[in-house]
Protein backbone atom coordinates (compact mmCIF):
# COMPACT_ATOMS: atom_id res chain seq x y z
CA UNK A 1 0.00 0.00 0.00
CA UNK A 2 2.89 2.36 0.77
CA UNK A 3 4.44 1.63 -2.62
CA UNK A 4 1.15 2.39 -4.37
CA UNK A 5 0.91 5.69 -2.51
CA UNK A 6 4.47 6.56 -3.50
CA UNK A 7 3.72 5.69 -7.12
CA UNK A 8 0.75 8.07 -7.21
CA UNK A 9 2.87 10.85 -5.72
CA UNK A 10 5.69 10.29 -8.21
CA UNK A 11 3.38 9.95 -11.23
CA UNK A 12 0.16 11.93 -10.61
CA UNK A 13 -1.27 10.80 -13.97
CA UNK A 14 -1.52 7.30 -12.46
CA UNK A 15 -3.42 8.47 -9.36
CA UNK A 16 -6.86 7.20 -10.56
CA UNK A 17 -5.46 3.73 -11.35
CA UNK A 18 -3.62 3.67 -8.03
CA UNK A 19 -6.76 4.63 -6.11
CA UNK A 20 -8.63 1.75 -7.73
CA UNK A 21 -5.83 -0.72 -7.01
CA UNK A 22 -5.56 0.36 -3.38
CA UNK A 23 -9.25 -0.34 -2.81
CA UNK A 24 -8.94 -3.76 -4.44
CA UNK A 25 -5.82 -4.70 -2.46
CA UNK A 26 -7.28 -3.48 0.84
CA UNK A 27 -10.38 -5.61 0.33
CA UNK A 28 -8.30 -8.65 -0.54
CA UNK A 29 -6.19 -8.31 2.60
CA UNK A 30 -9.23 -8.00 4.83
CA UNK A 31 -10.74 -11.13 3.29
CA UNK A 32 -7.53 -13.14 3.55
CA UNK A 33 -7.26 -12.34 7.24
CA UNK A 34 -10.73 -13.81 7.74
CA UNK A 35 -10.03 -16.90 5.62
CA UNK A 36 -6.70 -17.91 7.12
CA UNK A 37 -4.40 -20.44 5.47
CA UNK A 38 -6.12 -22.89 3.10
CA UNK A 39 -5.73 -26.64 3.40
CA UNK A 40 -5.29 -28.62 0.17
CA UNK A 41 -5.92 -32.33 0.63
CA UNK A 42 -3.24 -33.60 -1.74
CA UNK A 43 0.14 -35.16 -1.00
CA UNK A 44 3.48 -33.85 -2.18
CA UNK A 45 3.94 -37.05 -4.19
CA UNK A 46 0.67 -36.41 -5.99
CA UNK A 47 1.73 -32.83 -6.73
CA UNK A 48 5.04 -34.02 -8.16
CA UNK A 49 3.26 -36.63 -10.29
CA UNK A 50 0.89 -33.99 -11.66
CA UNK A 51 3.79 -31.79 -12.67
CA UNK A 52 5.44 -34.73 -14.44
CA UNK A 53 2.23 -35.33 -16.40
CA UNK A 54 1.95 -31.65 -17.32
CA UNK A 55 -1.19 -31.13 -15.21
CA UNK A 56 -1.96 -28.00 -13.19
CA UNK A 57 -1.65 -28.40 -9.45
CA UNK A 58 -4.78 -26.63 -8.21
CA UNK A 59 -8.14 -27.93 -9.34
CA UNK A 60 -11.16 -25.82 -8.56
CA UNK A 61 -12.77 -28.39 -6.25
CA UNK A 62 -9.67 -28.38 -4.04
CA UNK A 63 -10.00 -24.72 -3.12
CA UNK A 64 -12.94 -25.29 -0.77
CA UNK A 65 -14.45 -21.88 -1.50
CA UNK A 66 -16.40 -20.18 1.31
CA UNK A 67 -19.35 -19.15 -0.87
CA UNK A 68 -20.89 -16.53 1.46
CA UNK A 69 -17.48 -14.83 1.56
CA UNK A 70 -17.10 -15.21 -2.20
CA UNK A 71 -20.47 -13.64 -2.90
CA UNK A 72 -19.71 -10.77 -0.53
CA UNK A 73 -16.34 -10.19 -2.22
CA UNK A 74 -17.95 -10.23 -5.66
CA UNK A 75 -20.40 -7.51 -4.58
CA UNK A 76 -17.53 -5.45 -3.18
CA UNK A 77 -15.50 -5.77 -6.39
CA UNK A 78 -18.45 -4.74 -8.55
CA UNK A 79 -19.10 -1.73 -6.32
CA UNK A 80 -15.44 -0.64 -6.44
CA UNK A 81 -15.33 -0.92 -10.23
CA UNK A 82 -18.59 1.00 -10.51
CA UNK A 83 -17.30 3.81 -8.27
CA UNK A 84 -14.26 4.15 -10.50
CA UNK A 85 -16.38 4.12 -13.68
CA UNK A 86 -14.90 0.85 -14.92
CA UNK A 87 -18.43 -0.59 -15.07
CA UNK A 88 -21.58 1.22 -16.13
CA UNK A 89 -24.77 0.97 -14.11
CA UNK A 90 -26.36 -1.71 -16.30
CA UNK A 91 -23.29 -3.94 -16.22
CA UNK A 92 -22.95 -3.54 -12.45
CA UNK A 93 -26.60 -4.53 -11.94
CA UNK A 94 -26.15 -7.57 -14.19
CA UNK A 95 -23.06 -8.69 -12.29
CA UNK A 96 -24.80 -8.23 -8.94
CA UNK A 97 -27.54 -10.54 -10.26
CA UNK A 98 -24.93 -13.14 -11.18
CA UNK A 99 -23.51 -12.86 -7.68
CA UNK A 100 -26.92 -13.78 -6.25
CA UNK A 101 -27.52 -16.59 -8.75
CA UNK A 102 -27.77 -20.05 -7.09
CA UNK A 103 -25.76 -21.35 -10.05
CA UNK A 104 -22.76 -19.12 -9.26
CA UNK A 105 -20.46 -22.02 -8.23
CA UNK A 106 -20.90 -23.67 -11.64
CA UNK A 107 -20.36 -20.33 -13.41
CA UNK A 108 -17.10 -19.73 -11.54
CA UNK A 109 -15.83 -23.27 -12.07
CA UNK A 110 -16.45 -22.95 -15.81
CA UNK A 111 -14.62 -19.61 -15.85
CA UNK A 112 -11.71 -21.18 -13.97
CA UNK A 113 -11.36 -24.01 -16.48
CA UNK A 114 -11.82 -21.78 -19.53
CA UNK A 115 -9.15 -19.41 -18.21
CA UNK A 116 -6.64 -22.23 -18.47
CA UNK A 117 -7.25 -22.49 -22.21
CA UNK A 118 -6.12 -18.94 -22.93
CA UNK A 119 -8.88 -18.13 -25.40
CA UNK A 120 -10.69 -14.80 -25.72
CA UNK A 121 -13.27 -14.05 -23.02
CA UNK A 122 -16.89 -14.06 -24.16
CA UNK A 123 -17.91 -11.76 -21.30
CA UNK A 124 -15.01 -9.44 -20.48
CA UNK A 125 -16.72 -7.71 -17.56
CA UNK A 126 -17.62 -11.00 -15.87
CA UNK A 127 -14.12 -12.38 -16.51
CA UNK A 128 -12.49 -9.33 -14.93
CA UNK A 129 -14.81 -9.34 -11.91
CA UNK A 130 -14.38 -13.06 -11.27
CA UNK A 131 -10.60 -12.73 -11.60
CA UNK A 132 -10.51 -10.04 -8.91
CA UNK A 133 -13.02 -11.89 -6.73
CA UNK A 134 -11.21 -15.21 -6.76
CA UNK A 135 -7.73 -13.73 -6.38
CA UNK A 136 -7.56 -13.63 -2.56
CA UNK A 137 -8.68 -17.28 -2.42
CA UNK A 138 -6.42 -18.49 -5.20
CA UNK A 139 -3.23 -16.59 -4.45
CA UNK A 140 -3.15 -17.92 -0.90
CA UNK A 141 -3.61 -21.49 -2.17
CA UNK A 142 -0.85 -21.00 -4.75
CA UNK A 143 1.51 -19.77 -2.03
CA UNK A 144 0.88 -22.92 -0.03
CA UNK A 145 1.40 -25.26 -2.99
CA UNK A 146 4.53 -23.46 -4.16
CA UNK A 147 6.11 -24.04 -0.76
CA UNK A 148 5.49 -27.79 -1.08
CA UNK A 149 6.82 -28.58 -4.56
CA UNK A 150 9.36 -27.09 -6.96
CA UNK A 151 8.02 -25.98 -10.34
CA UNK A 152 11.42 -25.20 -11.90
CA UNK A 153 11.14 -28.12 -14.34
CA UNK A 154 7.69 -27.08 -15.62
CA UNK A 155 8.14 -26.65 -19.39
CA UNK A 156 4.95 -24.82 -20.32
CA UNK A 157 4.13 -21.16 -20.79
CA UNK A 158 0.99 -21.55 -18.67
CA UNK A 159 0.89 -21.49 -14.88
CA UNK A 160 1.63 -24.83 -13.18
CA UNK A 161 -0.65 -23.80 -10.32
CA UNK A 162 -3.92 -22.83 -12.02
CA UNK A 163 -3.18 -23.13 -15.75
CA UNK A 164 -3.66 -19.45 -16.63
CA UNK A 165 -1.39 -17.21 -18.71
CA UNK A 166 1.50 -15.18 -17.27
CA UNK A 167 0.71 -11.60 -16.32
CA UNK A 168 4.25 -10.45 -15.59
CA UNK A 169 7.79 -11.80 -15.34
CA UNK A 170 10.76 -11.41 -13.04
CA UNK A 171 14.33 -11.14 -14.33
CA UNK A 172 16.62 -12.23 -11.51
CA UNK A 173 19.85 -12.28 -13.54
CA UNK A 174 20.80 -11.94 -17.22
CA UNK A 175 19.00 -14.73 -19.07
CA UNK A 176 17.12 -15.95 -15.98
CA UNK A 177 13.37 -15.30 -16.09
CA UNK A 178 10.49 -16.43 -13.92
CA UNK A 179 6.98 -16.02 -15.27
CA UNK A 180 4.29 -14.87 -12.84
CA UNK A 181 0.70 -15.97 -13.30
CA UNK A 182 -1.76 -13.17 -13.90
CA UNK A 183 -4.46 -15.05 -11.98
CA UNK A 184 -2.92 -16.78 -8.94
CA UNK A 185 0.51 -15.07 -8.94
CA UNK A 186 2.28 -18.44 -8.97
CA UNK A 187 5.82 -18.39 -10.37
CA UNK A 188 7.83 -20.73 -12.55
CA UNK A 189 11.20 -20.70 -14.29
CA UNK A 190 10.93 -20.26 -18.05
CA UNK A 191 13.55 -19.82 -20.77
CA UNK A 192 14.07 -16.10 -21.31
CA UNK A 193 14.53 -16.63 -25.06
CA UNK A 194 11.25 -18.50 -25.59
CA UNK A 195 7.80 -17.01 -26.11
CA UNK A 196 5.37 -18.39 -23.49
CA UNK A 197 2.49 -18.28 -25.98
CA UNK A 198 3.80 -19.92 -29.16
CA UNK A 199 7.08 -21.34 -27.78
CA UNK A 200 9.08 -19.75 -30.58
CA UNK A 201 12.72 -19.37 -29.54
CA UNK A 202 14.00 -17.14 -32.34
CA UNK A 203 11.34 -14.44 -32.82
CA UNK A 204 11.49 -12.59 -29.50
CA UNK A 205 12.75 -9.03 -29.08
CA UNK A 206 13.35 -7.37 -25.72
CA UNK A 207 12.96 -3.66 -24.98
CA UNK A 208 13.95 -1.88 -21.78
CA UNK A 209 12.19 1.04 -20.13
CA UNK A 210 12.48 3.19 -17.03
CA UNK A 211 16.30 2.93 -16.87
CA UNK A 212 16.14 -0.80 -17.40
CA UNK A 213 13.90 -1.52 -14.41
CA UNK A 214 11.21 -2.86 -16.73
CA UNK A 215 11.51 -4.95 -19.86
CA UNK A 216 9.04 -5.97 -22.53
CA UNK A 217 9.59 -9.20 -24.48
CA UNK A 218 7.61 -9.13 -27.73
CA UNK A 219 7.17 -12.08 -30.08
CA UNK A 220 7.06 -11.32 -33.79
CA UNK A 221 5.66 -14.81 -34.49
CA UNK A 222 2.43 -14.59 -32.47
CA UNK A 223 2.32 -10.85 -31.70
CA UNK A 224 2.16 -11.34 -27.95
CA UNK A 225 4.21 -9.66 -25.23
CA UNK A 226 5.16 -10.12 -21.59
CA UNK A 227 6.34 -7.37 -19.27
CA UNK A 228 9.10 -8.03 -16.74
CA UNK A 229 10.86 -6.33 -13.85
CA UNK A 230 14.62 -6.57 -13.34
CA UNK A 231 14.68 -6.96 -9.57
CA UNK A 232 18.36 -6.07 -9.23
CA UNK A 233 17.88 -2.75 -10.99
CA UNK A 234 14.61 -2.13 -9.17
CA UNK A 235 16.19 -2.92 -5.80
CA UNK A 236 13.05 -4.75 -4.67
CA UNK A 237 10.92 -7.77 -5.55
CA UNK A 238 7.97 -7.72 -7.90
CA UNK A 239 4.91 -6.04 -6.40
CA UNK A 240 2.22 -7.16 -8.81
CA UNK A 241 -0.29 -4.43 -8.03
CA UNK A 242 2.33 -1.69 -8.11
CA UNK A 243 4.23 -2.84 -11.18
CA UNK A 244 1.10 -3.54 -13.20
CA UNK A 245 -0.07 0.04 -12.68
CA UNK A 246 3.42 1.54 -13.12
CA UNK A 247 3.70 -0.02 -16.59
CA UNK A 248 0.31 0.99 -18.00
CA UNK A 249 2.04 3.37 -20.42
CA UNK A 250 4.18 0.47 -21.65
CA UNK A 251 1.01 -1.52 -22.38
CA UNK A 252 -0.33 1.34 -24.46
CA UNK A 253 2.92 1.79 -26.37
CA UNK A 254 3.31 -1.90 -27.19
CA UNK A 255 -0.39 -2.30 -28.09
CA UNK A 256 -0.01 0.60 -30.52
CA UNK A 257 2.59 -1.51 -32.34
CA UNK A 258 0.11 -4.35 -32.84
CA UNK A 259 1.01 -6.62 -29.91
CA UNK A 260 -1.34 -8.13 -27.30
CA UNK A 261 -0.60 -9.06 -23.71
CA UNK A 262 -0.07 -12.80 -23.32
Amino acid sequence: MAALKALAEAQPELAPAVALEREIVDGERRLQRRLGTPWLDVSNDDLTARLARGERLIEWAQLGIDWPEFRLRLRQVVDVLRRHDILDAADAARLHDIGRDPGLPAIVERWYDEGAHGGPAADTSLTDVLGLTVRPFLTRAAEVVQQRVSTDTWPRGTCPMCGARPGFAVVAAPGVRHLVCGRCHGRWLFDARTCPRCLSSDRQRVFSAHDGVYQVAVCDACKRYVKAIDVKKAGRPLLMSVDTVATLALDQAIAAQGFEAD
